[in-house]
């Protein structure tokens, strides 16, 4: 399995899907801190650097998605992996090298946008938070690029089409981004709507009217909202939000349910590619 891994790498560094893919997130990670000091500068207040510094958590799942398709669908497409069989390599081998590999890749993403943001971020301006919720947040990343990485090698490995495992990817990833800003926007709703105000000539706040209840709100502790909750830290999406957001109130128990995500999308994809024709 590790001369598969090394192979593999081999080939990577050379195609040209990744090398795009580095030079997109690293001019992302560029852009974003110099935006950032952009603001701070016209605006006034203390630059902090680590504002947006874990928005990889949902930057690198893009390009992470077209490369996973595109280079197993171009192993399909030139009978390589139908090769590694023909000289003695198991299917679950296969897999697993492959699933080790775009691990690597995501990381190697992660790595990327880390070193393009902090060198000028370091050096421009400073950090709001203490070095243990660096940790902590990293760890989550790690644990959810991994999740991202177990579910576009099933798909890619299953589907075996470049075109449909790339439409695939793209469409689920959307998917979980958008259902994790539909949950944080419910759990974010206010108890009550805020009635109209108007201000004055002399500079006061008049208000028309009295607070409203709002009837999207829920409760604390009701069950709808231990639903969402648990919604929220057990999605994809949801822990995405969480992360580029930098709290850390449930980050053990997304990392424990993105334990249980790898591990299930690592058997299923082993289990439907061990039955998959490579003819």
């Amino acid at each position: 399995m590790c001369n598969l891994i090394s192979a593999n790498m081999k080939r990577i560094w050379k195609t040209r899907a990744f090398q795009i893919g580095a030079i997109i997130v690293a001019g992302l990670a560029l852009f974003q801190i110099l935006m950032n000091y952009r603001d701070y500068a016209v605006y006034g207040g203390t630059p902090y650097y680590d504002n947006a510094l874990f928005s990889i958590a949902a930057v690198a799942v893009f390009p992470m998605a077209a490369f996973v398709s595109l280079y197993i669908g171009t192993e399909y497409s030139d009978g390589t992996l139908r090769n590694k069989i023909v000289i003695g390599h198991g299917r679950v081998e296969i897999y697993i090298s492959n699933l080790c590999t775009m691990l690597i890749v995501g990381w190697l993403f992660l790595l990327i946008w880390s070193v393009a943001y902090l060198v000028p971020g370091i050096v421009l301006m400073e950090s709001g938070n203490p070095p243990v919720v660096f940790i902590f947040i990293y760890a989550g990343i790690i644990c959810e690029l991994a999740v991202f990485s177990a579910i576009f090698t099933w798909i890619s490995m299953v589907l075996g089409k470049k075109a449909g495992s790339s439409i695939a990817c793209m469409l689920l990833t959307l998917l979980f981004l958008l259902s994790g800003t539909v949950i944080q926007s419910t759990l974010d709703q206010e108890e009550y709507y805020a009635p109209a105000y108007r201000v004055t000539e002399s500079g006061e706040i008049e208000y028309d009217g009295e607070l409203e209840p709002n009837p999207n709100y829920l409760p604390e502790g009701s069950s709808e909202r231990a639903l969402y909750e648990f919604l929220l830290d057990f999605t994809p999406g949801g822990q995405i939000m969480q992360l580029c957001a930098i709290r850390l109130e449930r980050i053990g128990y997304m990392i424990i349910y993105d334990l249980g995500w790898f591990a299930a999308m690592t058997g299923a994809g082993v289990l439907m590619f061990r039955r998959k024709s490579l003819k």
